[in-house]
């Protein structure tokens, strides 16, 4: 069973957004409990990013 984050919603199993798959560490996560996102800036500053919560990876580095 894939991780996923808890602490997202009250019962830990499910997301309130679309959900992503880290391709790196496999655990699942949302734009809510991501652990660093400018996506609700639309790239307006510097390109999109969304980082995992459990290894860090860069969702939209490989695939914007």
């Amino acid at each position: 069973m894939k991780p996923r984050n808890e602490g997202c919603t009250k019962d830990g199993y499910g997301h309130e957004y679309s959900e992503r798959l880290c391709p790196k560490c496999e655990s699942i996560y949302c734009y809510n409990c991501c652990r660093a996102t400018n996506v609700d800036q639309g790239g307006k500053y510097q390109p999109d990013y969304m980082h995992c919560p459990h290894c860090g990876y860069d969702w939209y580095e490989e695939n914007a």
